[in-house]
């Protein structure tokens, strides 16, 4: 049987805000509303980054980069965190996963 590769987008998946999900800042945080289920969240000032760069089409891999080398994080630690924000956001429809090209 032959075995193809994972696709990069399967290994290292990118994000798009999802319809009806509107966002305002207050201070250094971020709230987030679903317009269409009726749900709000408040993300802290790391996670209000981490929806940015997903926003902006960054993969989970370069979110988790460019804040380990920010925040003095080890790698490891920021990929395990930041892809529980990524699952939790895509839990809860605030982003949607989506194939595409590199930021």
């Amino acid at each position: 049987m032959l075995h193809l590769p994972a696709s990069r987008d399967a290994i290292d998946p990118r994000y798009a805000v999802a319809a009806g999900v509107a966002s305002e800042p207050v201070g250094e945080e971020l709230l987030l509303v679903h317009l269409g289920r009726g749900g709000a969240f408040q993300l802290n000032r790391t996670a209000r980054t981490i929806w940015q760069l997903a926003g902006d089409g960054f993969s989970a891999a370069q979110i988790a980069e460019r804040l380990s080398a920010a925040h003095g994080v080890s790698l490891p630690e920021m990929q395990r965190d930041s892809a529980q924000l990524l699952v939790e956001l895509v839990r809860h429809a605030l982003l949607e996963p989506r194939a595409g090209p590199a930021a």
